[in-house]
């Protein structure tokens, strides 16, 4: 048996760049941070059983791959034309369909697995770059590059994407103490809400000139990010957030929702936050506020309006196999 895991993740700038709607044009930057959160993937060789048992949400028995209805995993299995055969199971920390990129961490962690099972020595790269052309290319699923990069890489890196795709990932060089103490100022709530990402980045890439030009603005705003968290200006990094937060709104309709609003609306007008953000595509999942010093104050007022605090840390491995017999 192998047991692979890959980490959730942040988007900490350049959020939407990593699609091809844009960086084909203009290329693209994303800033993305892993956390040390997880999808575990188990995957082992029946001995006796011929079929292909798949456990997730649901369980699927069948007798050949073409008939797995998870589109990730049939697609995936098909690569490594494992046809049969086989047994996989997965579990994550944390809920999927709430912005933290689960579908690509999934599949890098599936990935990671399937390859160390042919020991086959892929590289944290190639990793990435089949999770992207499985979902981007062979699913044609509305996503970008960022999620399946950073679930194989780990830490805080920017990824440079040029206009053919080609991906570079640049290390942000936080030490371990700078990013505790951004971490404690950017403070991560569940809203409760699960959505399906694609549905919200389809919306937003409808009218393509509006997209295009509120994505420029986004790029733009990007680098300003990174500078802000390298040269460790946090304050300035938040209130960049709450730009940042109203250009996303712009895109889309499906951005946000009314309790998430309010929640915001009441906290920065009192003061307690200077920005914040739905992490991902938008519309549910996780809000992450920027809180200069009053933390208690915050946390409370989160709970009182039935708001899960996520707490976390940085994840510095990436994609891994912790467990695995050849």
């Amino acid at each position: 048996m192998i047991i692979s895991r890959a980490p959730f993740r942040v988007t900490l700038a350049g959020g939407g760049t990593d699609l091809p709607a844009f960086y084909q044009h203009y290329g693209g930057s994303v800033t993305s941070m892993a956390i040390d959160k997880y999808i575990y993937v188990s995957y082992k060789k029946n001995l006796l059983d011929k079929n292909i048992r798949l456990q997730y949400l649901k369980t699927e028995y069948v007798d050949h791959v073409s008939k797995l209805k998870h589109a990730r995993a049939r697609t995936a299995l098909e690569h490594f034309e494992i046809l049969n055969n086989c047994e996989i199971s997965s579990m994550a920390d944390l809920p999927s369909r709430s912005g933290l990129g689960s579908s690509g961490s999934y599949l890098v962690a599936l990935i990671s697995a399937l390859q160390q099972s042919g020991n086959l020595g892929m590289s944290k790269h190639e990793i990435a770059e089949l999770a992207c052309k499985i979902e981007m290319e062979d699913l044609k699923e509305p996503v970008g590059k960022q999620d399946q990069y950073i679930a194989s890489y780990g830490s805080l890196q920017t990824f440079h994407i040029d206009r053919e795709g080609n991906v570079t990932a640049e290390p942000l060089g936080l030490s371990t103490e700078a990013q505790r103490a951004f971490q404690k100022r950017c403070r991560i709530y569940y809203t409760g809400v699960q959505r399906d990402a694609s549905d919200v980045l389809k919306s937003q890439t409808v009218n393509r000139k509006n997209f295009e030009n509120k994505m420029l603005r986004i790029r733009d705003l990007g680098h300003k990010f990174v500078e802000a968290l390298r040269s460790q200006n946090y304050d300035t990094y938040g209130q960049l957030l709450d730009t940042h937060w109203n250009y996303k709104k712009e895109l889309s309709e499906k951005m946000t929702a009314p309790h998430i609003d309010r929640a915001y609306s009441e906290l920065r007008d009192e003061g307690l936050i200077l920005g914040g953000k739905i992490i991902g595509a938008g519309g549910g999942g996780f809000l992450m506020v920027y809180v200069p010093t009053q933390f208690r104050k915050v946390d409370a007022y989160m709970k009182g309006s039935h708001f899960t605090k996520l707490n976390y840390g940085t994840d510095l491995d990436g994609t891994k196999i912790i467990y695995g017999d050849k």
